[in-house]
């Protein structure tokens, strides 16, 4: 068994340092594109939704610009129909992992 390695790109925008986000995703999916040639196994993203600094990346454009790593994408909500299109496209490279919010009382 081979080790592998992986990074994580949360693709977060937060105020503090906000950039317009076309050239934010450009530089991100970039980077993520970069990690590929570099070497690395696995490319992480997390989802979260309805929060201002963005934290939702879409798998297909990753999907499309690279040809070897494992994209696993976190979500806090059961995966779409759209993620088994964007796996068949990306040769079932694809891996979902399902995260169950967790409520502090």
């Amino acid at each position: 068994m081979a080790l592998k390695f992986g990074l994580l790109w949360p693709f977060r925008n937060p105020e503090f340092s906000r950039q317009p986000w076309p050239a934010f995703y450009r530089a991100h999916l970039d980077l993520c594109v970069e990690s590929e040639a570099l070497g690395y196994d696995h490319i992480w993203l997390s989802e979260h939704h309805f929060v201002e600094d963005g934290y939702s990346p879409s798998v297909l454009p990753l999907a499309a610009r690279t040809s070897r790593s494992r994209i696993t994408h976190f979500c806090c909500v059961t995966p779409s129909a759209g993620m088994a299109v964007a796996d068949i496209r990306a040769h079932m490279r694809l891996f979902a992992a399902q995260v169950m919010p967790r409520f502090v009382a």
